[in-house]
């Protein structure tokens, strides 16, 4: 009786064993871009980041700042949540009324979804901020 019982936990255990290998990273895979440690789906080299969908790849630059496209990582949590500065946008207005500068930024999150955690803000008089979900 002994025998099966531990035959069927061993059959149990199997399934998460084989799903935990598959999330490793090679052994030459790079754990750190400056301050950042870059975790699993995340990666700056092939093989190192989710099969199949490049927006994990990161790219570490000469300065040892981490990027995921144009846009600076902060930080990589162990769930997999990526914290990125983003650029703010703004317009300036003179006495008049009249616009005398402005900055817009759009990004496109691809594979990603927007964490609960996030915060959007909007600051000046007569501000208007729009967050959408422009489908697939």
């Amino acid at each position: 009786m002994m025998k099966v019982q531990v035959l069927f936990l061993v059959a149990i255990l199997f399934p998460d064993l084989k799903q935990l290998v598959k999330g490793q990273l090679w052994p030459k895979c790079s754990p750190r871009c400056g301050n950042v440690n870059i975790e699993y789906p995340f990666g700056t080299s092939t093989n190192c980041y989710y099969p199949g969908d490049s927006s994990f790849n990161l790219n570490c630059k000469q300065d040892n700042r981490l990027f995921i496209g144009d846009l600076e990582v902060v930080s990589i949590s162990h769930s997999g949540e990526i914290r990125v500065l983003v650029p703010i946008s703004y317009t300036c207005y003179n006495d008049r009324g009249g616009i005398t500068g402005s900055k817009y930024y759009k990004f496109k999150l691809s594979s990603f979804t927007l964490s609960d955690n996030n915060s959007f803000t909007g600051v000046g008089c007569d501000s208007s901020v729009v967050l959408t979900n422009l489908g697939d």
